[in-house]
């Protein structure tokens, strides 16, 4: 497969808490994977 590359963006964010989405392309183009992940941002203390 070579190498692969990686799109990222987030399409949305408040309140501490956000989404990310991304893309793997391989070399001739083609998306090979999607992925999304959420994150939560706390103060501590």
């Amino acid at each position: 497969m070579g190498w692969l590359l990686r799109a990222m963006g987030s399409p949305t964010a408040s309140a501490g808490r956000g989404l990310v989405r991304g893309r793997f392309f391989d070399r001739a183009g083609p998306i090979v994977a999607i992925t999304a992940g959420e994150g939560l941002v706390r103060e501590s203390g």
